[in-house]
């Protein structure tokens, strides 16, 4: 069974830009972007509804990105 999208933010699904410690750094803010990309796409791969499952695939794609986005820039 997949975790529910229940970290720090009471559920929501939103990820906020500090934790008790002050600002997420990049990397961390990275790693949860994933693992909420990762948790999006193993619920779109048990649902049976097809607009959904598209629907679910697009925001964790979106998640991916916003993780790509806050990779270091070479150089």
């Amino acid at each position: 069974m997949v975790d529910a999208l229940t970290s720090d933010d009471g559920g929501s699904g939103e990820t906020t830009a500090e934790d008790d410690r002050g600002p997420l750094k990049s990397p961390r803010r990275r790693a949860h972007y994933r693992g909420y990309a990762g948790q999006i796409r193993a619920l779109a791969e048990g649902e049976q509804n097809g607009a959904l499952r598209e629907r679910l695939l697009t925001i964790a794609r979106e998640y991916e990105e916003l993780a790509k986005e806050l990779e270091p820039k070479p150089g």
